[in-house]
């Protein structure tokens, strides 16, 4: 099992100035040298039915998610080469057949984002449709999730935990069971852990673990413990799986 190990500080490092924490500048930067240019996931193929468009937030960017009757996927700018207007206006909509299809003036566009018709217009006799087509956005699949990322030359996917400690896990075969929102104060840690019938971040702050008890379906779901600051959900009665055996406690169920 890959294990993440941090470098050890040899100083204690200067903080960051407090216009880091609001200053819009600071915030663009972020927006275009960490969303902008590493892979984003943006949900779990299973999630996301044959024949469906989703409209995506990355970074400032609108985006459209894209999944054909035959299951593949494409992701582009979520805007109309005619007018600008959005592809997908909704977060969820059906495709239209096998084309993504402008609601304003109906210009459609193939799944490889080349134009295909421009309905009722009347082009000019120098109109090339191939100029006129979708901007793509890069994507990918990894263990059934999918990744886009904005940056003209992607970097290669590397994951904390790396490419291959999911292999002996049917990630691309699990199926959301439950969702469970907390509001929790405090500071909050991500936890890369399963949630509640899938393998979303669960964020929570280890000083309110009370509050998070009193927040669960004692029916439904169960925390595991495995380290100090790594926490497990769980739907019950599902076991934790192999970890189960070095779990350092079971957390008790709300009463």
């Amino acid at each position: 099992m890959h294990k993440a190990t941090l470098p050890l500080l040899t100083h204690c490092p200067e903080g960051l100035p407090a216009e880091a924490y609001f200053a819009p500048a600071w915030f663009a930067r972020e927006q275009a040298g960490i969303w902008g240019q590493s892979w984003i996931y943006a949900g779990r193929l299973a999630d996301l039915r044959a024949g469906t468009m989703r409209r995506v937030k990355l970074a400032d960017e609108t985006l459209v998610l894209c999944r054909n009757a035959g299951g593949d996927i494409a992701a582009f700018h979520n805007t109309c080469s005619h007018r600008g207007a959005e592809l997908c206006e909704l977060d969820e909509k059906p495709l239209n057949g096998k084309l993504i299809t402008c609601p304003y003036h109906a210009w459609a566009y193939g799944f490889d984002g080349r134009l295909v018709s421009t309905a009722f217009a009347t082009p000019t006799a120098d109109f090339n449709k191939a100029e006129h087509g979708l901007h793509k956005v890069h994507h990918m699949l990894w263990n059934g999730l999918i990744f886009l990322s904005l940056a003209e030359t992607p970097p290669a996917l590397a994951p904390d935990i790396g490419l291959n400690a999911l292999d002996n896990w049917p990630m691309e075969d699990l199926a959301n069971g439950h969702s469970l929102t907390l509001r929790v104060s405090g500071t909050a840690l991500a936890t890369p852990h399963d949630s509640p019938g899938g393998n979303a971040p669960l964020m929570f702050a280890p000083a309110k673990i009370a509050e998070l008890f009193t927040a669960l379906d004692a029916a439904r779901f169960q925390i595991h413990i495995h380290a100090i600051g790594d926490y497990a959900l769980r739907a019950a009665p599902t076991p934790c799986g192999p970890r189960c055996a070095t779990c350092l406690m079971r957390a008790p169920m709300p009463t």
